[in-house]
Formats: C-alpha cells, sequence, structure tokens
C-alpha cells in the first residue's frame, strides 16, 4: 500500500472513538451517575429496534453540570465523522470548530451537537428511546 495511503487511514483511524454499547430496558436507557467525570466526554451507541447505530455522548463539565447529545450536527452529520475531545473541548471531526463543554446547552455556534433529551433519576443519567429515534436520520 503506498505511503500515503497509510498515512491517511493512520489519521482518520486516530480521529475515530469507540463508542460503548448501550441498551434500553422498557424503553429507557440508564447511565450511571459514577461513571461519567468531571471533564469528561463518554461515547455511547444505541441500537435502534430497526437496527439503526445511533452514537451520542454524555458529558459533564468542570461544574458538574451535564449534558448528551448526538455524536453528529445538522451540518456536519452527513460526513459521518462526529466529534472527539480535546481537553475541556468537544471538535468536530469533518470541519474542526471546537466548543467548552460547558456551553454544550446553549446551543450557540454553526456545527454545534444537536442535543439529546435527558433526565436525572437518582442516581441515573435517562433518555427515553424515542429521543434517540427523532434522531436517527443523522446516522
Amino acid at each position: 500500500m503506498p505511503l500515503f495511503l497509510l498515512l491517511l487511514q493512520g489519521c482518520a483511524k486516530g480521529r475515530r472513538i469507540t463508542h460503548e454499547p448501550i441498551k434500553e430496558q422498557n424503553g429507557i436507557i440508564k447511565i450511571d451517575l459514577k461513571d461519567i467525570r468531571k471533564g469528561a466526554i463518554h461515547f455511547y451507541t444505541f441500537n435502534s429496534p430497526k437496527g439503526k447505530r445511533i452514537d451520542f455522548f454524555v458529558a459533564k463539565d468542570s461544574n458538574g453540570n451535564i449534558n448528551s447529545a448526538f455524536d453528529a450536527c445538522a451540518i456536519c452529520y452527513r460526513k459521518r465523522l462526529g466529534y472527539r475531545k480535546e481537553d475541556e473541548y468537544i471538535v468536530c471531526n469533518a470541519c474542526g470548530n471546537k466548543y467548552e463543554i460547558a456551553d454544550l446547552d446553549k446551543g450557540l455556534g454553526s456545527c454545534l451537537p444537536i442535543p439529546l433529551k435527558h433526565s436525572i433519576e437518582g442516581e441515573y443519567l435517562t433518555i427515553k428511546t424515542p429521543e434517540f429515534l427523532r434522531g436517527g436520520y443523522l446516522f
């Protein structure tokens, strides 16, 4: 394989994130809040009842505020590259725009991740299955 193809392949692999598979129970997915660290972004994948893989992430900023979003945006989703974490930022793998974890819920920016509605119930972050389905077109 020519060297430039190896380099290109290596760069592409370095930008991809491994998404942890998560399953729903009774129409809800649950993520233990103890697993979500401050300043961290955790990537997950949900397989819809029709077999579509829907990627998302949960982030906790340095103040302890939690945001969840699809691993896609309304502008760059067709490239199917998603986001990556760099320090306290989430960065689009397609265009390079970056946003502070603390600002994800403000909805500012051209390539901002699309929010995924969640709630906190006791020790768990919960997301209802229909919320995933509304973003299925992104994947």
